[in-house]
């Protein structure tokens, strides 16, 4: 109960986080100039503005799931700090998307979406 609480929490945070990120890509897009504009917006997610906040964060460059570090040959410590962004969805969840098809003008929660934790440079 308490790792399911901690994760509603993180996702929370992760929410409030991507607004900030999403309000900076459209600020970032309406100072761009003709035909940047289109450029800007299409090349950055908001996982690439939440990447470059924890890069400005953590003062590091290189971000993998746990998988991938343990892939690499690195150990991943107990403890060691991760940051949150979105993963994309799991095939189940894009059943259940379907499945619950929603009415004109309704968006779907964010409990739909998959949180993925990425963590920085391990020694």
């Amino acid at each position: 109960m308490a790792k399911q609480r901690t994760n509603s929490l993180g996702k929370l945070a992760l929410m409030e986080r991507s607004r900030e990120a999403k309000a900076l890509r459209k600020k970032w897009t309406e100072e761009a100039e003709g035909l940047d504009k289109d450029l800007v917006f299409q090349s950055l997610s908001i996982n690439d503005v939440l990447l470059g906040f924890y890069r400005e964060e953590a003062g590091q460059t290189d971000f993998r799931t746990f998988y991938n570090w343990t892939q690499a040959g690195f150990k991943v410590k107990k403890g060691e700090k991760y940051f949150r962004i979105w993963g994309g969805p799991s095939e189940l969840r894009l059943k259940l998307m379907l499945r619950l098809r929603p009415k004109k003008g309704e968006v779907l929660s964010f409990f739909l979406c998959a949180v993925c934790c990425m963590l920085g440079k391990l020694s």
